[in-house]
């Protein structure tokens, strides 16, 4: 009997999250459909790449375009079987944490643990990412571990790992436990884990030249620019500025003492969540909402340990070693009593956003949204191109996924995600490249994005291009402007990015009489030609003159370049450009660069960005032309088609 009740929460889970996934089958956000457009070229025979014949790891979870992939063969709609899986995985892995807590004897607690993952609202508006089967496995992997069923364990964690490269942190996680508690390293499992991903590592590297995808550094690039929030604002806007945290928040702090007093294996699965969370604050990416997702699951098993409150809240009060007179056995009817409000009151806090999440689900079932209305306008947009453009039509653009799976047509992708050589421009805020490289048949402008993409008055621009239509959608303020190429163009000179500095947390001082400050690089290309260096005013106006010095090295006697400029006309904060003719012979050498104001004094002065600490290691900070400690933050450039 108590199976057959046991197996009802099972059931009811997966009904939920089938019902779910029902809702969401047409709504996903725009990413998703990059990973989805890899499955449809793989399903379609055009290869295992995002533009064909350009073999580009542009995807986070190339592993999970294969998986998707097979369905495609099969004729399945691939975006409607991976907006599927998404609940469909959130619900299982509601299962395998029910049925942990179901081995710890408080199926209760593993209930509502199932149910606050469903129907949290921090996962409705990412469904469609393949986070979400990541968390199934992990979830599953953590079951077998506490089973001890360490081969299962090892093959949950290798698929969790090749879905998502960060899926390496649940392995670590539980690697670690099983060190400290068997006191011996698992080597028949971790001899596994090598086996059974070599060979898929081993056909990236022969197939797209590289081990892991480029999507980090695109990533890592986006924030750089500072035009992307940053990871842990994001999470902080994202979670905790949400009047939904509230509801959870008294659950959260409850339920994580309670937590803490239970089996090691939930600690295991927090310290996941936490861990993933520290590694991407780490990692310098910008905020996009599915990477705080296993975060939002700590938080959620945390509220649903809530609950042991009810049954343990006694037992702490009689075992305090507290011995003031209220916590005597005589006084124990009246504690009772405030036990049993104060278990009221929690499950009252537990119903809210029980409440709360069916409604928001039931509101989505009852009016049956699809794609937001940006979405719709892109999915218009990719069908426009379909209908209209033959099929080697270039496409650049800054949100590819929609307008990319569903014209199918090559992108330029100008946020650098796949198209290769876009991510180290994007670091200087510059999307004017990857259109003067790869010379699109046409170019999308989005008017949301006129802050960052600032082409269309470019002369060149205005040269080559035309506007020919605007797409509107009902819903959305902005509409599409697409603009086509009138003739043929190709830049015959290319500027583009050959080294690069970009952290900065201090000023070097005020550049004055006797104070030289400079920085040593190394050229990796011929044809230098440019450097940028941040400089900055200290919000005031500063009067004297500042000399730029190019040279081979801090001994040498002779500038390669000079140029002299006013303090008046430099920017706050910004990056002041030197061009210089070509250094045709540049490659493999080292340079060094510095600033001189003889005229300046204290108080009437500029001052350069730098970081304290060593971050560039192919030069160095130099003040008064003795290397010192941290670098300047600058840019280098060479014309690459002049080779």
């Amino acid at each position: 009997m108590n199976k057959i009740l046991g197996i009802i929460p099972v059931i009811a889970f997966i009904s939920l999250s089938i019902l779910i996934a029902f809702i969401y089958s047409q709504r996903s956000p725009d990413d998703p459909l990059i990973t989805y457009r890899y499955a449809r070229n793989i399903a379609e025979g055009k290869g295992f790449t995002y533009n064909p014949d350009e073999p580009f790891l542009g995807t986070t979870a190339p592993f999970y375009a294969l998986i998707l992939a097979f369905f495609g063969v099969l004729g399945f709609n691939i975006p409607i079987i991976g907006n599927i899986f998404s609940p469909l995985s959130l619900g299982l892995a509601s299962v395998f944490v029910y049925l942990l807590a179901t081995k710890k004897g408080y199926p209760i607690v593993g209930l509502l643990c199932g149910l606050f993952l469903l129907l949290n609202p921090w996962v409705s508006g990412t469904f469609g990412m393949e986070i979400y089967f990541q968390i199934f496995l992990i979830m599953g992997a953590f079951y077998f571990y506490d089973q001890q069923k360490y081969t299962l364990t090892t093959i949950f964690c290798v698929l969790a790992f090749l879905i998502r490269a960060d899926g390496i942190i649940a392995s670590v996680i539980l690697s670690i436990d099983y060190i400290i508690t068997n006191k011996k390293i698992p080597k028949r499992e971790i001899m596994l884990f090598i086996v059974l991903c070599a060979p898929v590592f081993i056909f990236y590297f022969f197939h797209f030249n590289t081990f892991l995808p480029a999507t980090l550094e695109a990533k890592q690039a986006q924030y750089d620019s500072g035009l992307w929030m940053g990871f842990w604002p994001g999470v902080v806007k994202f979670i905790f500025q949400r009047d939904a945290f509230m509801s959870f928040l008294p659950l959260i702090i409850v339920g994580g003492i309670f937590l803490l007093l239970s089996a090691r294996i939930w600690v295991l699965v927090i310290s996941w969540g936490i861990l993933h969370t520290l590694g991407y604050i780490l990692l310098g990416v910008p905020f996009y909402r599915w990477y705080s997702i296993p975060l939002v699951v700590s938080l959620m098993v945390m509220s649903g340990f809530s609950f042991r409150f009810v049954k343990y809240f006694p037992r702490l009060l009689h075992n305090t070693p507290i011995k003031f007179k209220l916590f005597k056995k005589s006084y124990h009817p009246y504690l009772k009593g405030v036990h049993g409000l104060l278990a009221v009151v929690l499950i009252f806090f537990i119903a809210i956003p029980l409440y709360q999440g069916f409604k928001s689900h039931y509101h989505l079932f009852k009016n049956k949204p699809l794609q937001s209305p940006k979405m719709k306008l892109y999915i218009k947009t990719g069908r426009w191109f379909a209908e209209n453009t033959p099929p080697h039509t270039s496409i650049a653009f800054i949100e590819i996924g929609y307008l990319g799976y569903y014209s199918q047509r090559r992108i330029i992708d100008l946020s650098g995600l796949v198209t290769p050589g876009v991510s180290k421009h994007i670091r200087n805020r510059d999307f004017q490249w990857a259109v003067k490289k790869y010379s699109p048949d046409y170019f999308v402008f989005n008017p949301q994005f006129s802050g960052w993409i600032r082409i269309l008055n470019q002369p060149w621009f205005k040269k080559y291009y035309k506007q020919i239509k605007e797409i509107e959608q009902k819903g959305f303020k902005y509409h599409l402007k697409i603009y086509k190429k009138t003739k043929d163009f190709k830049f015959p000179r290319i500027l583009t990015i050959d080294a690069y500095q970009m952290h900065s947390d201090i000023p070097v001082g005020e550049i004055i009489q006797g104070f030289e400050v400079g920085q040593s690089f190394y050229c990796h290309h011929n044809n230098l030609a440019r450097i940028q260096v941040m400089m900055a005013t200290y919000n005031r106006k500063n009067n004297h003159d500042v000399i730029f010095h190019l040279k081979s090295s801090p001994l040498a006697q002779e500038d390669i370049y000079k140029e002299k400029f006013n303090a008046s006309n430099v920017l706050d904060n910004a990056y002041r450009t030197f061009d210089f003719p070509p250094l045709l012979d540049s490659k493999g050498k080292n340079y060094y660069f510095f600033f001189e104001s003889p005229q300046s004094h204290k108080g009437d002065a500029v001052t350069l960005w730098s970081t304290s600490k060593n971050h560039y290691k192919k030069g160095s900070l130099y003040i008064k032309h003795e290397k010192s400690q941290g670098d300047l933050r600058f840019i280098t450039y060479y014309y690459e088609n002049n080779n």
